[in-house]
């Protein structure tokens, strides 16, 4: 530099190719008795861990060397100054045989080396053309030794105006930061509601927090701390300012977001923390890669995300893509010059000035919007106070014709209600009379009771009147007057209520006109019949209709000790020395349009306190119970075995009971005509 001018080319950097004595710690008096032509070298700045060497083996990250850098200068008695930053992570500093600056404790092990971040000014004069600087490093603590950032030399003058300037630009943009925190968590205090200001003013605290830790170290004029704990403040401020990004990004455009992906941040940035919380420096600086790798990816995700809400043209997503790419070219910049790609300082505190002033604009933008809307109502609140009695008088006159209308309506309605209700009343009564009809038609019990002794009939009609219904007959011996045959059925009609008992009546009709006065006595001949009458009397053949009947019928011959059954649809129960078997009928209705048409019948012995069940569907479909299901016929099954030797009347109330508990327990209503008959032969 011996043609070099300071006062007018200025502050110059000292990167390039410096001496290096990897392991050694060597002051000026060293090099006065052993000068060589050939000497080690390494590039500068660059941690020594990854620096291009020559003459040496790559060092490990911990370790102690000397660096040495021979000036010759344009002249003598210069005040000139040297600015060092942070260096790994303990140095002393020579000039020529002179101790000039100094940070933290060098040492040749872990327990001799104290870390210390300082970065300083260290002002000399030079008492020949040629000196020596000359530094002694060590670092046992950090997963990067040495010199990674410029070490500039100037006059005295020049080299404190820029460190002055820098420190005053940290704290500029630190108060800016801090301010805008403040301002947004006022603004999270005032409305509880906009989470986007809380995460917001998280991010200002970080980035405030980080440009402490960083370049000139400013945490120093609030709090002196320790090399561990501005470390890890350090670190702490690399990855969860993206955490509070995206969480800020997520609370304005929700839908342009995918859940897996931010979670899946999140995690891994919220681990990378706990290890930096629990772990020394030497281990959790190797982190740093990886979190610098996820800070790219979380920042183009946040980028993709914003251009989306920008293409959508969502409120402020245009501003605010314009300050996060300035923010994330920042980032970038910082990881580049953090690796040793690039040789800049950390720009992370002026990207996010950026981002903060494209934030600050959203929100005017917002708020002039809101003071517009606020300008427009108080404009109609003027209008509408000013035109208020006039308003008043249209809208009373308006109110008036429609409470006149109202009442007319009113009325109206109020005849037609009385209108309904006296008709409801009719129909009411008429079914009511339609029901003594069709319980007058039914079997008398004083009759069921003198030919079968032990019996019992649970009838329970969905309506007024059912579309089931049972069925008896006797007949008796001409001489004797005994009773020989019984025919029992229980039959379930098309439909329920007025439909069903129509029906009901004309199943009736047709049963009493088979059996009691044709005397056909042989089920599956009984069905038959039936099956012919109904179809004739609906014309089904020619109207195709549906209609008809289920049922289950028995025939017991007293005499020859004998019982006969068949059905329709329904089956037949019946319990005997103890054990139970299901009869099914044939699967067919009674009335339809097949030709040819036979039932099935089965005959079984009748011995000793023989038990006949015949039911309808109704008992078995009603739904209920905890998980509100069907009854079904297993269930059923079940229940009337349990219940066989048990009383008659018994037996009718236990089926009582358990449907009505199955309805209560499932919340439901009757959804069908129910009815269950018991028959007990004794012989």
């Amino acid at each position: 530099m011996t043609k070099y001018d300071f006062e007018k080319s200025g502050v110059v950097s000292l990167d390039g190719t410096w001496e290096f004595h990897w392991q050694k710690l060597y002051d000026g008096t060293h090099f006065l008795n052993h000068s060589v032509d050939t000497f080690p070298a390494i590039y500068l700045p660059k941690v020594w861990n990854k620096s291009t060497s020559k003459g040496i083996t790559m060092p490990p990250p911990v370790g102690h060397g000397t660096y040495r850098l021979r000036l010759k200068l344009p002249r003598k008695k210069l005040k000139l100054a040297l600015r060092l930053p942070k260096i790994g992570t303990a140095f002393r500093l020579y000039v020529d045989q002179k101790l000039v600056g100094k940070a933290g404790q060098v040492g040749t092990s872990k327990r001799d080396n104290k870390p210390v971040y300082r970065p300083q000014t260290v002002d000399f004069t030079n008492d020949k053309e040629t000196i020596d600087i000359i530094f002694q490093v060590a670092n046992y603590h950090y997963n990067f030794g040495g010199i990674w950032q410029s070490i500039n030399l100037g006059l005295e003058e020049q080299i404190r105006k820029q460190r002055e300037q820098a420190v005053v630009t940290d704290f500029f943009l630190l108060g800016s930061i801090f301010i805008m925190a403040l301002y947004h968590l006022g603004l999270f205090w005032i409305r509880r509601k906009s989470t986007s200001a809380l995460y917001f003013s998280f991010i200002c605290l970080l980035a405030a927090l980080r440009l402490m830790v960083t370049n000139e170290y400013i945490i120093d004029v609030f709090i002196h701390l320790d090399w561990f704990t501005i470390i890890r403040l350090e670190y702490f401020s690399l990855s969860l300012p993206l955490l509070a990004f995206i969480w800020f990004l997520y609370s304005i455009f929700p839908q342009h977001f995918s859940k897996k992906i931010v979670w899946g941040i999140q995690i891994i940035l919220l681990l990378l923390s706990v290890i930096v919380a629990f772990f020394p420096p030497i281990i959790f600086s190797k982190t740093l890669l990886l979190s610098q790798v996820i800070i790219l990816l979380g920042g183009g995700y946040a980028i993709g995300v914003l251009i989306k809400a920008a293409v959508f043209k969502k409120e402020g997503a245009r501003l605010l893509l314009i300050g996060f790419f300035v923010l994330f070219a920042a980032v970038v910049n910082d990881i580049l010059h953090t690796r040793g790609f690039i040789n800049t300082d950390h720009q992370f505190a002026t990207g996010l000035f950026v981002f903060i002033f494209t934030q600050a604009l959203v929100l005017s933008f917002r708020f002039s919007k809101a003071f517009t809307k606020s300008e427009e109502l108080s404009d109609e609140l003027n209008y509408t106070n000013k035109n208020l009695e006039q308003i008043v008088e249209v809208r009373t006159t308006e109110l008036q014709q429609s409470n006149t209308m109202l009442n007319q309506f009113v009325d109206e309605l109020d005849s037609i209600n009385h209108l309904l209700s006296v008709k409801n009343q009719d129909i009411t009564d008429s079914i009511h009379y339609a029901s003594n009809i069709q319980q007058a038609l039914l079997p008398l019990q004083e009759d069921i009771a003198a030919a079968i002794p032990e019996y019992f009939i649970f009838y329970k009609p969905l309506d007024i009147v059912s579309g089931d219904f049972y069925w008896f007959s006797q007949q008796t011996n001409e001489q004797t007057g005994k009773v020989e045959k019984i025919v029992f059925a229980v039959v379930d009609c098309t439909g329920h209520g007025v439909p069903g008992a129509f029906m009901s009546m004309l199943g009736m009709e047709c049963l009493n006109s088979i059996i009691n006065q044709q005397k056909v006595m042989h089920p599956s001949q009984i069905l038959h019949n039936l099956y012919e009458h109904i179809s004739q009397i609906l014309h089904q053949r020619l109207n195709n209709l549906k209609d008809g009947m289920d049922l289950a019928l028995c025939v017991v011959d007293l005499v020859q000790q004998e019982i006969a059954f068949a059905g329709a649809n329904n089956p037949l129960v019946i319990i005997q020395n103890n054990e139970l078997q299901m009869i099914q009928g044939n699967s067919l209705s009674m009335g339809g349009l097949q030709e040819n048409v036979s039932f099935e019948q089965h005959t079984f012995p009748l011995v000793n306190d023989t038990v006949l069940y015949l039911f309808t569907d109704g008992y078995q479909d009603q739904f209920g119970g905890k998980k509100n299901r069907k009854f079904m016929k297993k269930r059923l099954r079940e229940l009337l075995f349990d219940i066989h030797q048990k009383p008659m009347k018994a037996q009718e109330e236990i089926l009582k009971q358990t449907i009505e508990k199955w309805m209560q327990d499932g919340e439901e209503q009757q959804i069908d005509d129910m009815l269950v008959a018991g028959l007990r032969f004794r012989v």
